[in-house]
């Protein structure tokens, strides 16, 4: 999509708080921060599209022979944009006590939870458990689905598996990134030190000098580094054959403006709203119309039914 933008893009065309706003959803979540974001073809918070559902029919053909009429088949989809946000009252005694910076601090923790909470929809989000909230890929790549591939089909799940990495790496079109927990992302670390499936994790440092950690040369994001955010994608999902329901996916995603990305109304919305005439507070309004799209299914791949050891070969 020609209008698509990442967060820090998106920075530099908003008023001062709202970009304020939009960098500490980009420094809380590292999947935030690598998606691109776009308005074009949104209307009226809603998107039409289509994906590919067969191509059309190609044949070679003789001299004064005529071609065979064909055509190929495109299966109509619609997003809906979904509303997050939140109201954020700081008591005006407070502020005297403390100054505007303490409620600068109480605003920037509700940006945090507001990046945190889109960031889990965008992985678990289930529109028929709650319908104000958009499908999640947990969702839209079941464990029988086409695009899910199991780590085992054994009864409750299994340790991650390099050749199943490499399927799932290999499923992807054009694969940027890979999504998953931070426990997975420490065994593979720790897969180093195991000569039978080291030599694919590495690590260096980015232009800003924060370490960027690659698995099969594609950075692994694991949604929030440290802090009270709950753990992405943890060890509760089913297995594809069955058992206890221990276990966690990782995606490989291709992260682009033709992959996985977020449709939005317009960039987030912060607006402050000043002192309460119906209660002694100060009142921050946050609002966020978005909704993730996958216009091409092969952009994403989900490796489910991986358990919390560490990494084997096969």
């Amino acid at each position: 999509m020609a209008g698509s933008v990442t967060l820090i893009e998106m920075a530099k065309g908003v008023d001062p708080a709202t970009k304020a706003f939009i960098e500490i959803y980009s420094k809380t979540s590292d999947i935030l921060n690598a998606m691109y974001f776009t308005t074009d073809g949104v209307a009226a918070g809603v998107y039409r599209y289509n994906i590919e559902g067969a191509l059309p029919g190609i044949a070679f053909r003789g001299i004064n022979e005529a071609y065979t009429p064909s055509a190929g088949i495109l299966n109509p989809q619609v997003e809906t944009l979904k509303v997050a946000g939140g109201e954020f009252r700081v008591d005006t005694a407070e502020v005297r006590w403390k100054g505007q910076g303490y409620r600068a601090k109480q605003v920037a923790m509700q940006m945090k939870s507001m990046a945190a909470l889109v960031t889990d929809k965008l992985l678990r989000g289930d529109n028929t458990s709650d319908p104000r909230e958009p499908d999640g890929l947990q969702r839209r790549l079941p464990l029988t689905g086409s695009r899910t591939i199991s780590n085992t089909t054994a009864s409750g799940g299994a340790a991650v598996k390099l050749s199943k990495l490499i399927e799932a790496r290999d499923s992807t079109m054009s694969p940027t990134h890979w999504i998953m927990n931070r426990d997975m992302r420490r065994w593979l670390s720790l897969s180093q030190s195991d000569t039978s499936v080291s030599g694919y994790f590495t690590q260096t440092a980015d232009s800003f000098g924060n370490v960027v950690t690659r698995f099969m040369g594609l950075p692994i994001l694991v949604g929030y580094e440290v802090g009270p955010e709950t753990q992405i994608l943890p060890f509760t999902e089913a297995n594809f054959g069955g058992g206890a329901t221990t276990s966690t996916s990782i995606y490989c995603v291709n992260l682009s403006q033709d992959g996985l990305q977020m449709l939005q109304s317009q960039p987030p919305m912060a607006k402050d709203l000043g002192e309460m005439q119906s209660e002694p507070s100060w009142l921050t309004r946050a609002e966020w119309d978005i909704s993730p799209v996958i216009e091409n299914p092969y952009c994403v791949t989900r490796l489910s039914s991986i358990t919390n050891a560490a990494m084997t070969r096969t």
